[in-house]
């Protein structure tokens, strides 16, 4: 037989060492959060220097002026019993991760909040794994003298099981019940924001939208345990010539007025007494709308049936007036304000919806 060369004979028998090092890692009876299974050292989050990034338009319009990114890598394995599940994963900023500004000699913090116009906020990237920190920096007092990011990056695995007799848990897990909660930090970080006597940011962005409402459906079904209402929306990309399936579309500042002006608060009904202020897109089952529907538009649900007012809505004179704010995501948001009139949902209303012409 011919002799390999050694890169040649490698490459033939890592597909060998590495089924071998999985049946290792289960006769042991243990589990390996991480991905690789050949990553030497302990379970730990790596992350990279921070540098400094641009905003997006729609970080912009919300007043964001600063922002950095950081990369994040999880890294290494434990060993965990047999039989143990896991539930849920989560990586970001640990509770620690805070704004810190100056004034004078006293340091005070910002913890980080998702709303529009609030100091500090983040973004989560799990196509790239990274976190981006976004600072308001007008939203902190008008004398400040210095801004710090400081923080770690917390990796949380969620896990179920029975803990075996005479096994220890890590000193980093938190036991409740039947729940187990491993808790990784990285090292911690500190970047300067901004200090007295060097320029504040000022980012320049585009204000085009592209996003643009071509039509509107406020729906009640009829079903056999009582009606439930939904809102439509039919979205444009005026950007694209087909609707690519990527990223977030984004609503903000949504409110709902009555034929007086009056706003209408909403409400979850499954949480009595929980006003509902945060809202999301929700892109549905496209067949069951007009086939003759452009591949620019996407219709979307932004009011689901467990959303309404805590009197109904028919306790408010119409017509209604929905207004708000949608982007892609990234762009400048396009300002929406349009009546509602209300209708029965039937197959034949809804595939009548989206068709050109519709609005």
């Amino acid at each position: 037989m011919k002799n390999l060369p050694f890169r040649e004979t490698v490459w033939l028998i890592l597909p060998i060492l590495f089924i071998g090092g999985v049946a290792a890692w289960k006769n042991r009876g243990g589990v390996l959060p991480a991905v690789n299974p050949f990553d030497s050292g302990p379970l730990r989050v790596e992350i990279s220097e921070a540098k400094q990034v641009e905003l997006s338009p729609l970080n912009v319009q919300q007043g964001f002026d600063w922002a950095s990114k950081v990369d994040v890598a999880l890294k290494g394995s434990i060993a965990l019993p047999q039989n143990w599940k896991m539930v849920a994963r989560t990586l970001g900023p640990s509770g620690q991760a805070k704004l810190f500004y100056r004034r004078g000699k006293t340091w005070k913090s910002v913890s980080p909040d998702f709303l529009p116009r609030w100091a500090f906020s983040y973004d989560k990237d799990e196509a790239d794994n990274s976190i981006t920190f976004k600072v308001n920096l007008d939203a902190l007092p008008s004398d400040v003298e210095e801004v710090e990011l400081r923080g770690q990056v917390q990796n949380t695995d969620w896990y179920t099981g029975a803990i075996p007799g005479g096994w220890k848990p890590p000193a980093n897990m938190k036991i409740s019940g039947v729940n187990r909660y491993l808790d990784v930090v990285s090292r911690s970080f500190k970047v300067v924001v901004w200090k007295w006597g060097t320029p504040r940011p000022k980012p320049e962005v585009s204000r085009k939208t592209k996003i643009e409402l071509r039509g509107v459906r406020w729906f009640t079904v009829p079903y056999s345990n009582g009606p439930k209402e939904y809102v439509y929306l039919n979205l444009r990309n005026v950007s694209q010539n087909n609707w690519v399936e990527r990223g977030l579309l984004i609503v903000q500042n949504v409110h709902f007025f009555d034929s007086s002006g009056h706003e209408i608060p909403l409400f979850d009904k499954r949480n009595v007494g929980a006003r509902v202020t945060n809202f999301g897109l929700t892109i549905v089952n496209q067949a069951q709308f007009s086939p003759q529907k452009p591949t620019t538009d996407r219709i979307v649900v932004l009011v689901p049936w467990d959303v309404a007012p805590q009197k109904g809505w028919r306790h408010y004179p119409s017509p209604l007036r929905l207004e708000c704010e949608v982007s892609d995501g990234q762009c400048w948001p396009t300002k929406i304000s349009t009546p509602l009139k209300h209708d029965i949902q039937t197959d034949e209303k809804m595939l009548a919806f989206g068709a050109p012409g519709s609005h």
